[in-house]
């Protein structure tokens, strides 16, 4: 009986794609994707000055369906940034 053609080509392709998927993995690994890079502890609290500032970008959060409860996390967790780097110096 022979083999559907379309059903190796199909399992060529498959194979093809995997290694490429494979190697492209490997020279990647241990990068930064998205070349973020970190942001020290003062910029945040830097940033998050700016953000108590001013009431309306949390109004505008908000009012595009930003769920309550993340705020709030967000807050007290610099919150805790802040007192940390208080207690610091």
């Amino acid at each position: 009986m022979r083999e559907n053609r379309m059903d190796t080509i199909t399992d060529r392709l498959k194979e093809r794609l995997g290694r490429i998927t494979l190697n492209a993995q490997k020279q990647f690994k241990g990068t930064n994707p998205y070349r973020q890079v970190q942001v020290t502890p003062e910029e945040r609290i830097t940033g998050y000055m700016d953000y108590v500032q001013e009431p309306e970008i949390e109004q505008n959060l908000l009012q595009q369906g930003t769920d309550p409860m993340q705020i709030q996390k967000y807050h007290s967790d610099m919150q805790k940034l802040i007192q940390g780097r208080q207690k610091n110096g």
